[in-house]
């Protein structure tokens, strides 16, 4: 029974925790903590409102390690499914005094980091959708359709030919062998780029090296990223070294990373944040002026989330439209396709008719 148990929790601590349930949670304990109470009540709080068995033995774990070590970061690091990243940051809330707050700021980069993966996911996977209906249904007329043509001509007296007849005998062909290799080469296709995705998500980039994607997508998910682990930073009571060690840790993005490593070089130099954003590039001069102002009156935390959200709002905006363009001009060519193959069988049935 023992050992059944302990395989149990080790089932959960290999189930990787999904960013909006992690951003639930950082949201409940922020709530929790303004409200005067301590992180064990809280958890205790979230035991009794859950659902779900795995859910109650998560927090069982976390209940029982924080009444014997005390800190919710051992809590979390214990179960084994946490990021590390959030354990650290939690960590240093706790070390800062700070916990509060960087639990909101949590919070709001798990939801912005759930809301780019869902865009990178539609802007990738809504295309190969319509591809695969557009090949379906062109695939149905080739091997229903022409064939009743063909049996129209028979009736006439009168033989296909050419563009028709290689029609008809392609229709034969994937009413055979034919189909299952197109069958098999689009499933093929799709679990490629699902698995693409899947390895994108587990290393951490979210499409920020994804073959399909373009470089400015690409850099503006990654400065994305890097505005929220700044703001992460700034929440925490963290110093600005902390925080380019942490983006380089997960950013992959190569333009920016090169930019990090002069940033950190600057950083060593003495230069404050928005000097060494002046002197690498990394943002526009408009969002530098805010980084300036905000560094004077010691708001770089609410501002690096603001610039973290305006990039967001651009990827999402980005993806819409690659999405919205391609959606009509699919539908166009499976449009002309379907009537170019139509159309080439009925024009000269209609001509042979009219002779009649």
């Amino acid at each position: 029974m023992g050992s059944q148990d302990n395989m149990e929790e080790r089932k959960v601590e290999e189930k990787a925790l999904p960013d909006l349930y992690l951003s639930d949670f950082a949201e409940q304990m922020a709530q929790i903590l303004e409200a005067g109470m301590v992180p064990e009540d809280g958890l205790e709080l979230m035991r009794e409102d859950s659902n779900s068995d795995a859910e109650k033995k998560l927090l069982d774990q976390m209940i029982a390690s924080i009444q014997s070590q005390g800190d919710l970061s051992v809590a979390m690091r214990d179960t084994g499914v946490f990021p590390d990243r959030m354990v650290s940051m939690v960590e240093m809330g706790e070390s800062t005094g700070h916990l509060d707050q960087v639990l909101s700021s949590l919070n709001t980069e798990y939801e912005r980091q759930d809301a780019l993966k869902r865009s990178v996911r539609n802007a990738v996977l809504y295309p190969i959708l319509i591809s695969g209906i557009m090949i379906v249904l062109i695939a149905l007329i080739m091997i229903f359709v022409m064939p009743v043509f063909k049996t129209a001509y028979a009736a006439l007296g009168v033989e296909m030919s050419g563009l028709q007849e290689g029609l008809y005998q392609f229709g034969i062909w994937l009413s055979g062998m034919g189909l299952p290799i197109v069958i098999g080469a689009v499933v093929c296709t799709l679990i490629f780029v699902l698995l693409s995705l899947y390895r994108s998500e587990k290393q951490g980039d979210m499409g920020e090296n994804l073959f399909w994607s373009r470089p400015e997508d690409r850099y503006q998910i990654a400065l994305c990223r890097f505005s929220g682990i700044m703001s992460l930073t700034y929440s925490a009571g963290l110093t600005t070294e902390d925080g380019i060690g942490m983006a380089k840790k997960v950013i992959r993005e190569k333009q920016l990373s090169e930019k990090l490593t002069a940033m950190q070089d600057c950083i060593n130099q003495g230069q404050s944040f928005s000097e060494a954003v002046r002197s690498t590039g990394i943002f526009t001069s408009r969002e530098l002026r805010r980084i300036e102002i905000a560094e004077r009156t010691a708001k770089l935390d609410i501002v690096m989330q603001e610039i973290a959200d305006d990039y967001q709002n651009r990827v999402d905006i980005s993806a819409g439209r690659r999405v919205g363009r391609v959606e009509p001009v699919l539908i166009a060519v499976l449009s002309l396709v379907a009537g170019l193959i139509l159309l080439s069988v009925m024009l000269p049935l209609l001509s042979i008719m009219s002779t009649l």
